[in-house]
């Protein structure tokens, strides 16, 4: 009876064990598959997957630019800038930065520092778009935290996403959040931190990095006149893989000192992808 016991014991062990291979062998592809979907859409949007982190529903490129999942569709952006714009909402490509609310956490230190950079934001942004603090982290669009890692990345910064309005016009929602790495934070001077905020709120405003020739292609002709690849903004130089070293958007530049502060450039993309404009 117990030889009997045991000989049941082992088939049912083996078909489990089985039946668990099969499933995992079903597993693996569809999350290959998953990977690849994700890589596929990035690609379209104009940015380099070469260095793409996936972490439950946020999806990390270029190190410190984060887009969701399940938002992913909601994106409309290229490179340098979100997207084409233009300066009357009378075509396709016509939107708006919404204005919109910060709040800072206090889970992240030197909040006057924060509102430093955000200050010089809005000394260059139009008037259309109006960027008030809140204390009160519900009535925000936009809420800066903090956080703690061994690493060299200084902070990374949500991708806007659109609210289309009409079949013409569109809002252009601020990324939710800005967080900020305080492993580096408190190594930085003020300087540092103020170039730090206005780089990351950008990105959050859908501005990529100046230097983005390095890794992303420009828009090429696709499959059923569709276009695949990066914009640049008009009016700016962008016949280099790093045409404006100063600039307060160029990647890898955790720890630059605010110096000069924006760049014409910058100045430029701001207000286009806040309100379409060319200046």
């Amino acid at each position: 009876m117990r030889t009997r016991i045991l000989f049941l014991a082992v088939i049912a062990s083996t078909v489990i064990s089985q039946s668990c291979k099969k499933d995992n062998a079903a597993i693996v592809p569809t999350e290959q598959d998953e990977v690849s979907t994700v890589n596929s859409a990035l690609a379209q949007l104009g940015f380099d997957t070469t260095s793409v982190i996936i972490k439950g529903d946020n999806i990390f490129v270029e190190e410190d630019i984060v887009l969701k999942k399940s938002e992913l569709f909601k994106t409309q952006p290229r490179q340098a800038v979100i997207k084409p714009n233009v300066s009357l909402p009378t075509g396709p490509w016509a939107y708006r930065l919404r204005s919109f609310t910060y709040f800072i956490s206090n889970s992240l230190s030197n909040h006057r520092h924060v509102a430093a950079g955000m200050d010089e934001l809005r000394r260059v942004m139009p008037s259309d778009v109006a960027i008030t603090r809140v204390y009160n982290e519900a009535a925000a669009d936009l809420v800066f935290r903090g956080y703690n890692e061994v690493s060299r990345v200084c902070g990374f910064a949500s991708w806007p996403t659109f609210n289309y309005t009409s079949l013409n016009f569109a809002n252009m929602i601020v990324g939710e959040s800005v967080n900020i790495n305080l492993y580096n934070w408190r190594n930085l001077n003020e300087s540092q931190r103020k170039a730090l905020i206005a780089h990351e709120v950008g990105h959050a405003i859908g501005i990529r990095h100046t230097n983005w020739r390095a890794g992303e292609q420009e828009v090429i002709p696709g499959p059923s006149g569709t276009t695949y690849g990066a914009y640049t903004v008009p009016n700016t130089n962008n016949t280099g893989t790093n045409p404006d070293p100063s600039s307060i958007f160029n990647g890898g530049s955790c720890g630059r000192s605010w110096g000069s502060g924006f760049t014409e450039n910058d100045r430029r993309a701001i207000v286009y992808v806040s309100i379409g404009l060319t200046i």
